[in-house]
């Protein structure tokens, strides 16, 4: 039988951080990136906020996921929509968190922690900043995973941060 399965279960405190991943809380579907957010295992969901409400790609604690397994991504990669669509913003208003700052030797992630406001989190190493970056802002953005014979497989898309009230 041929099987193609590019991840690992395990569960956040085992990622390393700057890792994407996949997970199911409740009926939702949640793709995420492990970070570290006060010297702990943290999560930066980019598809679901922590409450309804709330904007996201949104910081979450590792208590938030209550120990579920996930699904490590380790080959996942992030994919900032380079055209002319994927630069234009929409809102002439505060644009809301997942936008990225790309600099020469950075991709930051603008997200959210509920009331707290904007953090930047460094997409590669799983670090999070209270303050952005340098870098040109892309609003639109992709992750996906290699596919079989040089093919790619969309996971997620992000059409662009919305507009803050």
């Amino acid at each position: 039988m041929d099987i193609e399965f590019q991840g690992k279960i395990g569960t956040l405190s085992n990622l390393k951080p700057g890792t994407f991943f996949v997970t199911r809380k409740d009926e939702f579907t949640i793709f995420g990136l492990s970070a570290v957010y006060s010297g702990g295992a943290a999560a930066v969901l980019l598809n679901q906020a922590f409450k309804a409400e709330e904007q996201y790609p949104s910081i979450v604690t590792e208590g938030y996921l209550g120990g579920a397994g996930i699904i490590e991504l380790p080959t996942a990669f992030l994919a900032p929509a380079l055209s002319i669509t994927g630069l234009q913003y929409t809102s002439t208003q505060r644009d809301g968190p997942g936008a990225l700052r790309v600099s020469n030797d950075k991709i930051a992630m603008r997200v959210m922690r509920r009331a707290e406001g904007f953090f930047y989190l460094d997409v590669r190493s799983g670090a999070i900043a209270t303050s952005p970056p340098p870098g040109v802002e892309i609003p639109r953005w992709s992750v996906k995973l290699p596919g079989r014979q040089n093919s790619e497989v969309t996971l997620l898309e992000f059409h662009g941060p919305r507009p803050m009230a």
